[in-house]
């Protein structure tokens, strides 16, 4: 007689339910799987209540309003007001004149050259406005001699990289200290560093303002004893 074998119960391997080991029918707990869950999602940081607290307006529409630190002094806030910025906007109105008149003169020096010899060869052809072409010659060569004089004893072309580079650079520090990033990285006091590297700047300048003016020539008569009336104001 044919006896019957009772159906194979299969291990459940499915995954714990609310804690538990799942348990084989033979009482013996059954292989289980790593359960892996979504990775929290972070909230959006706070919005800021109010950006004046962070932010100083200068008059000017430029430059855009000035960082300042949350919970920075009052000296701190005075000094980026009333000393950096103004010699910034200083500076960078300085280099900006300095560079459109520049500019100019040298478009006044290039194309009066341009034009001379034209000029010069049609007073040569002997036409019935030699005259007038002679006089126009005259007063081409001398705007450009003119130009070219007003702006070696000015040196537009000078005070423009000058004050540009001066300008940057203070510009390139409060960048840094904005952020606490190059050498306000380590500094336990970055706003004095800040300071003293701003002032270093300033002063810099300073001496190539005043070495420019040094190269200048003299424009005033001197006296006997070799003084100007310049000199006589202090």
């Amino acid at each position: 007689m044919e006896t019957l074998n009772p159906p194979a119960v299969s291990e459940d391997t499915s995954p714990a339910i609310n804690g538990t080991a799942s348990v084989a029918a033979n009482g013996t707990p059954a292989a289980t799987h790593a359960v892996f869950s979504a990775p929290p999602v972070q909230a959006a940081p706070p919005a800021i209540a109010d950006p004046s607290l962070y932010t100083l307006t200068p008059a000017s529409a430029w430059p855009p309003p000035i960082y300042v630190h949350p919970g920075a002094s009052y000296q701190e806030r005075y000094y980026m007001e009333h000393r950096w910025h103004s010699q910034w906007s200083y500076y960078d109105k300085k280099a900006s004149e300095a560079k459109r008149l520049h500019q100019r003169f040298q478009i006044i020096s290039a194309v009066g050259s341009v034009a001379v010899p034209p000029l010069i060869g049609l007073n040569a052809i002997g036409s019935q406005v030699q005259t007038a072409m002679t006089v126009l010659t005259i007063l081409v060569s001398s705007l450009v001699a003119a130009a070219s004089a007003v702006e070696n004893v000015k040196k537009y072309g000078d005070n423009w990289r000058s004050y540009r580079s001066a300008a940057e650079e203070l510009l390139r520090e409060k960048s840094l200290y904005d952020v606490y990033s190059g050498p306000y990285r380590k500094s336990d006091k970055p706003f004095l560093l800040f300071v003293e590297r701003c002032e270093d700047v300033i002063a810099k300048q300073n001496g190539n303002w005043v070495g420019l003016k040094e190269e200048q020539p003299p424009t005033s008569p001197r006296g006997p004893q070799g003084t100007t009336a310049e000199d006589g104001l202090g």
